[in-house]
């Protein structure tokens, strides 16, 4: 029978003692023919799959956002029918979900309109013959690592075993292998793609090259991907983990941080992220997460960081799964809302004081909220991103980044928040914000030719309110590319998301 008279009563009824924006008529019209186009995957905000779906971000302030409707598709055809059905409501808002690690309110959540959680397409499979992985975006990377590590070949993923895959693949993806074989997305051979208008088309690196260096860091501007082709990279036991280093040894893990992006190209197999906590408890300390890949390290790897005493080491030999692991342990241990924010910066060879002053700022910035605050956890992550990450990228046909095998030396600074009452929230946007503003300022003042000019930002790592297609050299010819494959607005206008 027709529902959306029943459907209409019972949405709005959920929605009706809250501040939330309830569903219009045409978005409940439109859940209802979802109903009927794909019987017995649709699920209403009573339903125990909806709370299940909703419930599953590692940003817990997503699951205030209320869909109308929650879809899980199980195929690519599916999730075509749905966008063929929404292009016949032109005013419904919908937003695609696949692991559910972006915390950007929007993005794969949705408060009103509808969303479609891929949680059910996922798998992955390995062609020896042909050296691929078909990876499905549903699911979280340790769904990736481990069914591949039995062959000995990984594909570049999440550094942590929980962050989801689609998700962190459209929007570029670094990894512990990058500075091997370019960003994660730059080993991306094909897409199962589907389009605005509902069809399912495979997009081959060879006879597509101008589509497929837009989705490698696209986002889902183009269509969303039910399926990737990734070439394989032959993976064993690995060296890593984490050690802490203590607030007082600030200038000595800064000038190995700034020593280190400089030489990473000397040994590719090396890679670690610097997180300063000196704002998170009493003890200001410094985590450092080391990674080399192979069962041990060689003597000379990670530079002047080798030369710092640690409180507490971490790093042993693991299976590149089992690693991931770890990583992870503590990162979802307690659910917190949680925010991104981040900035692309140039190592300046003549200025290795410069990760020490934008910690100071951060300090400032920071330093009454988390006084006040003292279960909140605002962090500041150096990630190296030396040039023979471009190099590789670019080896490798390039991404929407527009790296290049002749750029510098940079990293990305990424500002993390994790925090409980939702009062906080534009507090901590703006703070961020605040910091990434004051570091704009400061570098026109503090570069030099000898320095990386072009700073793309990351978008996996950006927050909601930040222009990552501005930032792209070739954001003309993307536009025109996102027009040809989505003449109606259908992503740009109406889905969630970095809209170019």
């Amino acid at each position: 029978m027709a529902l959306s008279k029943v459907s209409l009563a019972l949405i709005l009824s959920l929605f009706s003692a809250s501040s939330l924006q309830a569903p219009t008529q045409s978005t409940v019209n439109a859940c209802d023919a979802l109903t009927q186009a794909i019987p017995g995957k649709l699920f209403n905000p009573r339903s125990s799959g909806y709370k299940e779906e909703n419930d599953d971000y590692w940003n817990v302030g997503l699951s205030d956002l209320k869909p109308a409707c929650i879809l899980k598709p199980t195929t690519s055809q599916e999730v075509g029918k749905a966008f063929q059905v929404l292009g016949e409501y032109t005013d419904v808002n919908f937003s695609v979900k696949s692991g559910g690690h972006d915390p950007n309110p929007g993005h794969a959540s949705s408060q009103g309109g509808i969303l479609i959680a891929l949680s059910k397409i996922k798998g992955t499979t390995y062609d020896k013959d042909t050296n691929l992985a078909q990876v499905k975006p549903g699911g979280q990377w340790k769904d990736v690592i481990g069914p591949l590590e039995q062959y000995g070949v990984t594909v570049g993923g999440g550094r942590l075993d929980t962050v989801g895959i689609g998700g962190y693949l459209a929007g570029g993806g670094l990894s512990f292998l990058s500075a091997q074989y370019g960003m994660a997305a730059d080993s991306i051979v094909g897409w199962e793609l589907v389009t605005a208008n509902g069809s399912v088309i495979n997009v081959n690196a060879k006879t597509h090259p101008d589509l497929a260096v837009a989705l490698r860091g696209g986002g889902n501007q183009y269509g969303v991907t039910t399926k990737f082709s990734i070439e394989a990279h032959p993976i064993g036991k690995v060296w890593g983990g984490i050690r802490v280093y203590a607030g007082w040894a600030e200038q000595e893990v800064f000038a190995a941080l700034h020593d280190f992006i400089a030489n990473n190209h000397k040994d590719p197999k090396a890679a670690v992220i610097l997180t300063s906590t000196k704002l998170v408890s009493d003890v200001e300390t410094y985590i450092i997460f080391f990674f080399y890949d192979a069962p041990e390290a060689p003597k000379g790897a990670f530079g002047k960081f080798e030369d710092i005493s640690s409180f507490l080491d971490l790093t042993q030999s693991d299976t590149y799964s089992e690693l991931l692991a770890k990583n992870s342990v503590g990162a979802d241990l307690l659910p917190t809302r949680a925010s991104f924010r981040s900035i692309t910066l140039p190592r300046i060879p003549s200025r290795p004081q410069f990760y020490q002053e934008i910690e100071a700022q951060w300090e400032t910035l920071f330093k009454d909220y988390a006084e006040s605050h003292p279960g909140s956890a605002v962090d500041i992550i150096f990630q190296p991103f030396p040039a023979v990450i471009a190099k590789n990228s670019a080896s490798r046909g390039g991404n929407a980044m527009g790296l290049t095998e002749n750029d510098k030396d940079r990293f990305i600074l990424t500002i993390t928040g994790q925090w409980t009452p939702a009062d906080d929230d534009n507090t901590i946007w703006d703070l961020s914000k605040q910091l990434t503003d004051w570091i704009e300022q400061q570098i026109p003042h503090v570069t030099t030719p000898e320095s990386e000019q072009y700073l793309p930002l990351f978008m996996n790592h950006a927050a909601f309110s930040q222009d990552v297609f501005g930032s792209y050299k070739d954001v003309e010819k993307f536009k025109v590319l996102q027009k040809e494959m989505d003449p109606t607005g259908f992503f740009a206008k109406r889905a969630g998301g970095f809209n170019i």
